[in-house]
């Protein structure tokens, strides 16, 4: 197929041919590190604020039990307007975390936290109200 004359085409070309296979592999290799960063980038700008926001709904359930359980221990009303103000910040924290999050498994537990903080601030209610056993009784 090629029939070179002389040895200084045959290095010629095999050095074409080796700068085209290194020209090939870079472009190759570019391509592959652009989709991982912006994979990486997707990765970074979702994935984390989502998991940041998990931690916060965490923490914000562990916060309400434990300002709930002061409330009716101690029945200091600083301790229930904290527990009403974290609520509403719990609140926005679900909003947030749905609009980055568009999961059925978020929106389910979505669901359960805000049934959850349903029955607490029933246990509130039946506290003031004076039905001491019964607000006890839902913060289990």
């Amino acid at each position: 197929m090629f029939n070179f004359k002389s040895v200084r085409k045959k290095i010629l070309f095999g050095f074409s041919i080796i700068i085209i296979l290194v020209a090939i592999q870079t472009a190759f290799n570019f391509i592959m590190i652009n989709r991982s960063n912006e994979s990486t980038k997707e990765m970074v700008d979702k994935q984390l604020k989502l998991l940041i926001l998990d931690e916060k709904l965490a923490l914000s359930v562990s916060q309400r039990t434990s300002l709930l359980r002061g409330y009716i221990l101690y029945e200091d009303n600083d301790l229930k307007d904290r527990f009403i103000q974290s609520r509403d910040e719990s609140i926005e924290i679900g909003k947030e975390a749905i609009k980055l999050g568009n999961s059925p498994d978020l929106e389910r537990l979505i669901k359960k936290k805000q049934a959850w903080g349903e029955t607490l601030d029933q246990a509130i209610v039946l506290y003031d109200q004076g039905n001491r056993g019964k607000g006890n009784g839902n913060t289990r």
